[in-house]
């Protein structure tokens, strides 16, 4: 592997490390609260199940990451973008998604149902 090749695998897998460490912490962003409830986060953290993500265990990826994942995966498969082949992977993995679903997911998966094109169905919101 060349320098810029280890470069780009190692922030891959850094912002997957970095999700599924935060995922049992996510959205306290109180810092005191944090750490009253978990002190210093150094491991995986199964999220609560009053979190937003009830039903992910300790390790595993949040919503963002699994659509990283979804995109890694189609990459890895096709060598090649094409926006429309992608957009049939990614909106292949929510019918039976059973996790929490942010606003521009939710207004993407909108928008699409009414486009011919699947790429135009993007939302504003980040």
């Amino acid at each position: 592997m060349n320098d810029l090749t280890n470069k780009q695998s190692g922030l891959l897998f850094g912002s997957y490390c970095a999700d599924a460490l935060s995922l049992g912490v996510h959205w306290i962003y109180d810092s005191q609260e944090l750490v009253k409830k978990h002190g210093r986060v150094t491991h995986y953290k199964a999220p609560g199940a009053d979190s937003y993500h009830p039903h992910k265990q300790a390790g595993d990826q949040g919503h963002v990451g699994d659509q990283s994942l979804c995109l890694l995966t189609f990459l890895s498969r096709e060598k090649m973008w094409d926006p429309s082949v992608f957009m049939e992977d990614w909106l292949g993995m929510w019918p039976n998604y059973n996790d929490y679903v942010d606003g521009a997911s939710k207004a993407t998966l909108a928008n699409v149902q009414n486009q011919t094109d699947k790429t135009q169905g993007g939302s504003d919101s980040v």
